[in-house]
């Protein structure tokens, strides 16, 4: 039975690794990013950089880091480049929780 389950356990990890994204270049990654929309990047220097994508060229990227500054970073100065995704979970749970919140006060008050 012991050696069903680590079998088992084998396979999964098998199937979860195979179903795992392939890596992107860095390239490939800032090619994805829509302008205008939220970014994140990380330099190879460790510093994280947040803000909108205005500008993608063969050698840079150009992030608006606040309303007036605009920042113009080297591809080859990128770690990794990403969307930022809104907080969807959080924002059902908030929505649930008003929900189950409001229910419970109307069922209060018909009593």
């Amino acid at each position: 039975m012991r050696h069903a389950w680590c079998a088992l356990l084998v396979l999964a990890m098998g199937a979860q690794s195979a179903m795992a994204a392939p890596r992107l270049s860095v390239r490939e990654q800032v090619d994805a990013l829509p302008l205008g929309k939220p970014a994140t990047v990380r330099l190879k220097s460790k510093q994280t950089l947040r803000g909108i994508l205005v500008n993608v060229s063969d050698s840079s990227i150009t992030l608006m880091v606040s309303r007036v500054a605009k920042t113009e970073i080297a591809i080859g100065d990128v770690a990794w480049a990403r969307q930022l995704q809104p907080h969807v979970a959080r924002t059902m749970l908030i929505g649930v929780g008003l929900i189950v919140a409001g229910v419970s006060v109307y069922g209060s008050m018909e009593d």
